[in-house]
Parts: structure tokens; sequence; C-alpha cells
């Protein structure tokens, strides 16, 4: 399986490589639209200026700027998609946002597309896979946007299971109460602070023990990440009485793990059949160092 996997990744580093220029820009147009889409299937937005065709539009636009811009498309797009509906449930929104805004300051404009796909995530079923895949390839910088995704995924999914009770009123007095009962329903729920404990637990998991040296340490920590996350998820639903379906918490967390494994498939996998010991010295210590090499494609040597 790791020679296969390398191979491909082989291949598809040495496409990448020669048609990078034309392939960026594609990738990010068909990621913007594949958000954008989700999203309007999901809540639904409605609106003229949420068709396919705009849909289409924006992710033209978002396919020639940084990955980042996603998520600011994404996140206007939605506000606009649910002003008519309901303007306590947009605020919300809007405070929310501008609360994350402030906290994304101090991190790297890429990391903001994470805000964009963590919600994706829960809406396809796969939420598990999000904390494994952080810990792996965003370290601890990741833990932000993630936490931030999750808070919006639980205002979207309010708005997507309550749509149909909520009312556009112009009265301020109106808005402000709605918002507060709003916010009080999302946190009242407690299942926002469990899922945000047990993705934080199983994301540092993860992290820590990919970090040891040892024989497939990823894998390994891919898998136990994945059952403390099962474990915290199950004992928060419990301490606070808060129902779940064990059924879906089971598949979820198979097909996350799986997802996060095909991952560190292809970006991590190293040959660790052809490690060797090496001792290294100068005049004040003696260095011993395990040297893991990374498969390479099979009869071909990387040339410099």
């Amino acid at each position: 399986m790791f020679q296969t996997a390398a191979l491909i990744r082989t291949k598809m580093k040495k496409f990448y490589a020669e048609y990078d220029e034309f392939l960026r820009p594609v990738l990010r147009f068909l990621l913007a639209f594949a958000v954008l889409t989700i999203y309007k299937l999901y809540l639904p937005v409605e609106g003229s200026y949420s068709g396919y065709a705009v849909v289409a539009v924006l992710s033209l636009i978002c396919a020639f700027l940084p990955v980042g811009t996603v998520s600011a498309v994404s996140a206007i797009f939605i506000i606009l998609g649910i002003y008519k509906e309901s303007l306590s449930i947009t605020l919300v929104l809007c405070v929310y946002l501008m609360v994350v805004a402030a906290l994304f300051l101090g991190l790297r404009p890429g990391k903001t597309i994470i805000l964009s796909l963590v919600p994706i995530c829960f809406i396809l079923k796969i939420p598990y896979a999000v904390p494994l895949i952080l810990a792996l390839s965003a370290g601890l910088s990741g833990m932000i946007p993630m936490l931030s995704g999750v808070g919006a995924w639980y205002i979207l999914d309010y708005y997507h299971n309550n749509a149909a009770t909520l009312q556009y009123g112009t009265d301020p007095m109106v808005i402000v109460h709605e918002f507060v009962d709003i916010t009080n329903a999302i946190v009242d729920s407690r299942s926002i602070f469990i899922v945000s404990a047990a993705f934080v637990a199983g994301m540092i998991v993860t992290l820590l023990i990919s970090k040891i040296s040892i024989d497939h340490c990823r894998t390994i920590a891919i898998v136990i990440g994945a059952l403390i996350t099962d474990i915290v998820y199950v004992a928060g639903h419990s301490f606070y009485a808060v129902p779940f379906d064990t059924a879906s918490l089971l598949i979820g967390s198979v097909i996350g793990t799986g997802i996060a494994l095909l991952y560190n498939a292809f970006v991590f996998n190293v040959d660790f059949r052809g490690k060797e010991f090496l001792t290294i010295e100068d005049d004040d210590y003696i260095y011993y160092v395990k040297a893991i090499p990374k498969i390479r494609e099979s009869g071909k040597e990387e040339r410099k």
C-alpha cells in the first residue's frame, strides 16, 4: 500500500510541478465552487444573487486570489443569503465573524480557509477527520481556526434547523431579544463545548504522538487521536446528559480516521524498512541519528 501511494504521490508531484501555473487557479476555482455550492444547498440561501451563475462568478474571482479569499467570499455569500430570512441570525453570525476576524489577525491568511472547511466537514458527516488532519498539517496554529469553524457550524446548523420558525423583524428590541435567544440556545445546548473539547484533545494527542521517534508514529497518532476524540465526546455528552447518536459517532469516526490515514499515506509516507541508525560525533558530543528515507519511485532517483 505504501509503495503504491508513493508512486501515485510522485506522479502527482511531477504533474503539479509541470502545470502548477495552470492547476493552482483551477483548483482554487473548484474549491470555491464546491464550498459555495454545499453552503447554498445546506442552508439554503435565497435571492437572485445566490444562483449558480453567481456562484460560478464568485468562484472565478477566488481562482485568481489567495486561497483564504474563499472564506471571506463564502461568509459574504451566506450573510446576503440569510439576511432576508432573519435579521437576528444574521446579526449573530456577523458579530461572531467579527470576533473571529480579530483572532485571525495573528495568523497567516492561508489558514482562514480552515474556517470555511470545518463546517463543510460537518455537513458531509466527516468532522472527526478535522482535528487529525490539522494536527499533522497545521500543528497548534490550526487550533484557533478549527475552533472558530466549530462555532460557525453551530450557528449555521441552528439556522438550518430553525429557518421555518425565524421571522424577519425590523423592530430593534425584537432583533435584540431574538439575538439573545439564539445565542443562549446554542450555548445552553452544551454540544458546542463538548465537540470543541473533543477536537482539542484529539488534536493535541495526535500532534504529540506524531512527534515521537518511533516507527509509523503518524499512523499510531491518528488512531489514538481518533480514540481520544471519541472518548472525550462520549464522556462530555454523558456528563451533561446530552443525547447523541452512537451509530453516527462510530461511522463518522471510522470514516474520519480513514481519511486522515489516506492523507498521511500521500503526504507523509516514508520507508521505515530502509531506516538506518547512524552515529556522528564531534569534539564534545556523540549523536545517535535514525535516518528514515522517503519512498521514491522504484528504479528512479530524484534529480537535484
